[in-house]
C-alpha cells in the first residue's frame, strides 16, 4: 500500500511538470507569434515614413505616405509625435495653415502626454516663423519663439534655446523695441559657453551691431560688426555681417569705406548672382557709388529690384524702392514720388510704420506745401512713439509673465519633491506597519495554534478524569454493592428475596446518579435539570439553601455555560458530599450583564490553603477556565469551604 502511494505521487509529479511546460511552450509561441506580428506592422510603419522624407517624392505623395503610417500606427508614441511633426511641415510647406494648426493641436496632445518637450520645441518653433513670416503677427512670434525656448531648455538643449532667444530679440529689433532686444542679448551671453559656438556668439554680435544702429550708436555698431566678422567661421556670415557693416558706413556718410567692403563681396564666389543677398549688396553698392559721385547706377538699382521681385522679397522692395527715390529726387521728382508711393504701399502691407515714415519724410522734401503728407508724418511719428511704448510694454509683460510661469513651474516642483519625499516617507511607514502587521499576525496565528493545542491537551485531560472518575465510581460505589448482593443470593436459604431487591433498589439508584452527572444535560429544560441535580444531594441531616435560581434567564444562557455549571456544581457537590461533613449548604445565583455568577457555601470541616486539589476541584478550575471564566476558593480549618465563580454567557 505505501509502495502504491509513493508511486501514485511520483507519477503525479512529472504529469505536472509535463503540464507545465506545456503551457509554458504555448505562451512562448503566442510571445514569438505577436512578437513576429508587432515587428512586420512596425516595419510597414517605418517603410511609409520613409518615403514621406524621401525628397524624391512630390510633397503631396508624402503626406499621403505620412497619412497612412499615422493611420497603420495606433500607439500614441515617440514615433508617433515625430511622424505629426513632419505631417506639420509638410502643410506648412504647402501652405495648408488650417491644417497645420489641426495637426499642431494633435501633436501637443500627444506629446505634451508623452513628456516629449523636443517636438513640442520644434513645433512651437514653427508657429514662431509661421506668424513672423507668414502671419505677420511678431508679437505672436516672439511669444511662440519664448514658449519653443522653454521646452528646448527642458530637453535638455542650450543650444536650441539660445537661438529661439536669439530670434526673439531679432523681433525686438523690428518691433522697434531695441532696449529690450539689447536686454535679451545680453541673457543670451549668460548661457554656459559650452551651449555658445562661434557661430551663436556671432549672431548675438551681430544683432547688437543692428540694435545699436538703429539707436544711431554708430559707432558701437561698427565695433559689433567687427567682432562678429572676427568671431564666427561661418564663412556665409561673415559676407552677411560685411554687407551690413557696409550699410552702416553708408549712414554714417563713409561712402568710400563702404565701397571697398561691398566691391569684393560682389566677387565673392560663394555670392550666387540672381540670389537675395546678391541683390542687397547690389543695390548697397549702387546706392554707395551714386552717393559718393558716380552716376548711372540706374541699372544696378533697378537689376537689384527685379531680383527682390524675383524672390518676393517685399522687405528688400522697400529698400530699392527707397534708394531709388533718392536717385531720382533731383532730376525726376514726380518719379521718385512714385517710387515713395510704392515705399508707402508696401509699408502698409508688411505693417512697417517706420518705413512709411522714412518715406513721407522723403516726400515732404518734395512737396513742401502738402499738408495732408505733413499731417500724416506727424500721425505716424505719434503713432510710432505710442506703439513703440505699447511694444516694449508688451514684450516686457510677455518676459515677465514667462519669468513668473518659470517661478511658479519652479516653485511647483519644489512643492511636488516635497511631497515626493513625503509620500515616500508615508510608503516607507506603510511598509513597516505592513510587515510589523504580518509578524504580529504571525505571532497571533502561533498563539491561536498554540492555545487550541493546550486546550485540546486539556480537553483530552479532562476526557481521561473523567473516565477515570467514572471507572472510580463504578468499582467502589457499584461492584462491591453488585458482588455483595450476589453472595447474598448465593449463600442464604431460604433466598432473601427482600433483602436482594433492596439491594438491586440501591444499585439502580447509584447508577442513575453517575448517568446524570456524567451523562447527557437537558439544556432546553435547564432549570428542572438543576433542580434534579441538587435533589440528589438532599438528605435529613443537611439542609440545603437555593437562592436566585429562578431569577436567571436560562433561556438566554448558551448550552455550552450551561453545561459548564451544571458539571462544576456538581463536581462541587460530590466533594460536599464526600468529603466535607457539612451540615448546611448554601447556593446563590445571579445573571450580571455578560456574566453568570454563582456562589457555594458549606459549614463543613474546611481546608488549610493553598488547596490540596484533588481531581474533583482540579475538573471545576478546568472546565471554568476553558470556558473563559474565573473561579475562587476560599476556606480554612473548621470554617467551611466558599466558592465564587464567575462564567462568561
Amino acid at each position: 500500500m505505501i509502495f502504491l502511494n509513493t508511486f501514485t505521487i511520483k507519477v503525479s509529479v512529472r504529469i505536472s511538470y509535463l503540464l507545465l511546460f506545456f503551457i509554458i511552450l504555448v505562451s512562448c509561441k503566442k510571445m514569438g507569434t505577436a512578437h513576429d506580428e508587432r515587428t512586420s506592422s512596425e516595419k510597414a510603419i517605418l517603410h511609409l515614413y520613409d518615403k514621406a522624407k524621401d525628397m524624391a517624392y512630390s510633397p503631396m505623395e508624402r503626406k499621403e505616405y505620412l497619412h497612412k503610417a499615422l493611420r497603420t500606427h495606433t500607439k500614441n508614441d515617440s514615433l508617433k509625435v515625430v511622424m505629426r511633426y513632419s505631417k506639420c511641415n509638410l502643410h506648412f510647406s504647402l501652405k495648408e495653415y488650417d491644417s497645420l494648426f489641426y495637426e499642431g493641436k494633435k501633436l501637443t496632445e500627444y506629446a505634451t502626454a508623452s513628456s516629449d518637450f523636443l517636438s513640442l520645441g520644434k513645433y512651437y518653433h514653427l508657429m514662431a516663423y509661421y506668424y513672423e513670416n507668414v502671419a505677420h503677427h511678431m508679437d505672436s512670434a516672439y511669444y511662440y519663439n519664448n514658449v519653443s525656448k522653454n521646452y528646448y531648455l527642458q530637453v535638455p538643449d542650450s543650444s536650441r534655446a539660445l537661438k529661439r532667444l536669439l530670434r526673439q530679440a531679432v523681433l525686438q529689433n523690428i518691433s522697434n523695441d531695441f532696449f529690450g532686444a539689447k536686454e535679451t542679448l545680453t541673457e543670451a551671453l549668460r548661457y554656459p559657453k559650452n551651449s555658445i559656438t562661434n557661430k551663436d556668439l556671432g549672431l548675438i554680435y551681430g544683432e547688437l551691431a543692428a540694435n545699436n544702429n538703429k539707436l544711431s550708436n554708430h559707432e558701437d555698431a561698427i565695433s559689433y560688426y567687427k567682432f562678429a566678422i572676427a568671431t564666427t567661421k561661418d564663412s556665409v556670415d561673415i559676407l552677411a555681417y560685411k554687407n551690413n557693416l557696409a550699410s552702416t558706413l553708408i549712414n554714417q556718410g563713409r561712402y568710400a569705406s563702404a565701397i571697398s567692403l561691398l566691391k569684393p563681396l560682389l566677387a565673392d564666389t560663394l555670392v550666387e548672382q540672381k540670389t537675395g543677398f546678391y541683390a542687397r549688396v547690389l543695390d548697397n553698392l549702387a546706392f554707395a557709388e551714386w552717393k559718393n559721385g558716380k552716376e548711372q547706377q540706374r541699372p544696378k538699382l533697378f537689376e537689384a529690384l527685379k531680383i527682390r521681385k524675383e524672390k518676393n522679397d517685399k522687405r528688400g522692395q522697400i529698400a530699392s524702392y527707397s534708394h531709388l527715390g533718392k536717385y531720382h529726387s533731383k532730376d525726376y521728382p514726380k518719379q521718385a514720388e512714385k517710387y515713395f508711393d510704392t515705399v508707402i504701399h508696401l509699408s502698409r502691407q508688411l505693417k512697417i510704420p517706420k518705413a512709411e515714415q522714412d518715406a513721407l519724410k522723403n516726400l515732404m522734401h518734395l512737396q513742401p506745401n502738402n499738408v495732408k503728407i505733413r499731417n500724416r508724418y506727424v500721425f505716424l511719428q505719434d503713432s510710432l512713439y505710442q506703439v513703440g511704448l505699447t511694444v516694449k510694454t508688451q514684450f516686457a509683460k510677455m518676459k515677465y509673465d514667462d519669468e513668473q510661469k518659470q517661478l511658479s513651474i519652479l516653485r511647483l516642483e519644489a512643492e511636488q519633491e516635497r511631497k515626493n519625499t513625503d509620500l515616500a516617507r508615508e510608503q516607507l511607514q506603510k511598509i513597516l506597519l505592513l510587515a510589523l502587521s504580518v509578524i504580529l499576525l504571525l505571532i497571533g496565528t502561533f498563539l491561536v495554534f498554540f492555545l487550541k493545542q493546550r486546550h485540546k491537551k486539556e480537553k483530552l485531560q479532562e476526557v481521561y478524569a473523567t473516565e477515570k472518575r467514572i471507572s472510580k465510581k463504578v468499582h467502589d460505589e457499584l461492584a462491591n454493592d453488585i458482588y455483595g448482593v450476589m453472595t447474598l443470593m448465593e449463600h442464604k436459604n431460604p433466598f432473601p428475596k427482600e433483602a436482594a431487591l433492596q439491594g438491586l433498589d440501591d444499585i439502580y439508584k447509584r447508577t442513575r446518579n453517575i448517568s446524570h452527572a456524567t451523562g447527557h444535560i437537558d439544556t432546553e429544560n435547564f432549570l428542572e435539570e438543576l433542580r434534579n441535580l441538587l435533589s440528589q444531594f438532599r438528605s435529613d441531616d443537611m439542609t440545603m439553601a437555593v437562592l436566585g435560581m429562578d431569577k436567571v434567564k436560562w433561556g438566554s444562557i448558551p448550552s455550552e455555560t450551561k453545561i459548564t455549571l451544571y458539571r462544576v456544581l456538581n463536581e462541587l457537590m460530590v466533594n460536599m458530599k464526600k468529603h466535607s461533613g457539612a451540615t448546611a449548604v448554601s447556593l446563590r445565583f445571579q445573571q450580571l450583564g455578560n456574566n453568570l455568577n454563582f456562589w457555594y457555601t458549606d459549614n463543613g470541616r474546611g481546608v488549610q490553603l493553598p488547596l490540596n486539589r484533588g481531581e474533583g476541584i482540579y475538573n471545576t478550575e478546568t472546565r471554568t477556565k476553558n470556558h473563559g471564566g474565573t473561579i475562587s476558593f476560599d476556606s480554612a480549618p473548621n470554617k467551611g469551604f466558599k466558592v465564587q465563580c464567575t462564567l462568561p454567557i
